[in-house]
């Protein structure tokens, strides 16, 4: 989940970050979809870009997804043992690290670059790094 802060580097004002103060969009990027999450100086009203997805971060949050929705499952009907909950927590971080590396990798990629959204307007992408 994304949550924290970080300084605008604009007006300096602190901008905290969660999943109601973030906006994902779909931008093409030399021909490429990506989706950038952003979020709004609430002083300056500059729009700052906090998180970069791409077709394959994408399957793998939805991998992710369906299976904490198993886990879920499961645990409610009661068929979990405990060595099946560690063995899900560890499986579960294993998923998450890789994400974060990938999107670690996709920020170094997409910083600075120029990114279109679907009217046709472009964008320069400033990514920030979240505390």
């Amino acid at each position: 989940m994304l949550e924290g802060s970080f300084k605008c580097p604009h007006c300096k004002a602190k901008v905290n970050v969660d999943q109601f103060s973030v906006k994902k969009s779909k931008y093409t990027v030399d021909g490429v979809d990506v989706w950038f999450t952003h979020c709004m100086c609430m002083k300056c009203g500059r729009r700052w870009y906090v998180q970069v997805d791409d077709a394959n971060t994408n399957k793998v949050l939805i991998d992710l997804t369906r299976k904490i929705g198993q886990a879920l499952t499961l645990q409610e009907q009661g068929l979990w043992s405990d060595r099946e909950k560690k063995k899900q927590r560890r499986e579960f971080l294993k998923i998450e690290q890789h994400l974060a590396g990938l999107r670690f990798e996709l920020a170094k990629r997409y910083q600075d670059c120029v990114a279109v959204d679907k009217e046709g307007h472009e964008r320069k992408i400033k990514l920030v790094t979240i505390a």
